[in-house]
């Protein structure tokens, strides 16, 4: 007798007994291969904006394109955010986490960028817990360090957006911190008087 937390699908002419779990993480695998746009209609939106008969008309087909991928934007975002936690919660293996990471990291795209910062951020701190500072820089011992390469081109790339460049930067700073933000890590460092003349002659 199955529980409530157990599903029977049928998959290939097959029956195949799945958990709650193993369809939710099949669900957000799904999410992170595609483009978050895809149940978007853009070319038609694209095509209506370009024929309209006047700019009022035209506004608001943009308005509505715009919320409608800023919509698309906020749900895959919140997808990462769930995944992250399911890493926390250690539903997740690390394996897995990584197999999400890398998916991210693979499509190139500024959201993908965008939601892949968002991730580590969450999640490499655990991801990095059991190494050292010398293991860290280690392939071996650290399976993040070929998406650090990766995100380190990007940030070299003038293909992306400043705020984009910035984001992957505070990325690498949390990381030479410990993994704490700036705010809390200069709470915790303050910086000398020295520092903060240098800090004003950059800005």
């Amino acid at each position: 007798m199955l529980s409530c937390s157990q599903f029977v699908i049928e998959k290939d002419g097959q029956e195949k007994q799945l958990s709650f779990v193993d369809i939710l993480l099949e669900r957000c695998q799904n999410e992170f291969k595609r483009d978050m746009y895809s149940n978007i209609n853009i070319e038609s939106l694209i095509s209506h904006i370009e024929s309209a008969s006047d700019n009022k008309q035209r506004t608001l087909l943009i308005n509505e394109l715009d919320m409608k991928k800023w919509r698309a934007k906020i749900r895959f975002l919140g997808i990462v955010k769930f995944v992250g936690e399911l890493y926390l919660q250690e539903i997740l293996s690390d394996k897995l986490m990584i197999c999400f990471i890398e998916a991210l990291t693979n499509r190139c795209d500024e959201e993908a960028i965008e939601s892949l910062c968002t991730l580590l951020k969450k999640v490499a701190p655990k991801l990095e817990s059991g190494t050292t500072k010398c293991q860290r820089q280690s392939t071996e011992n650290n399976i993040l360090l070929p998406i650090y390469r990766t995100l380190h081109a990007f940030e070299n790339s003038q293909q992306i957006s400043c705020r984009l460049r910035f984001m992957i930067g505070d990325i690498f700073e949390m990381r030479s911190n410990g993994w704490i933000a700036r705010k809390a890590f200069e709470e915790i460092n303050p910086k000398t008087i020295s520092e903060i003349h240098l800090d004003s002659t950059t800005d």
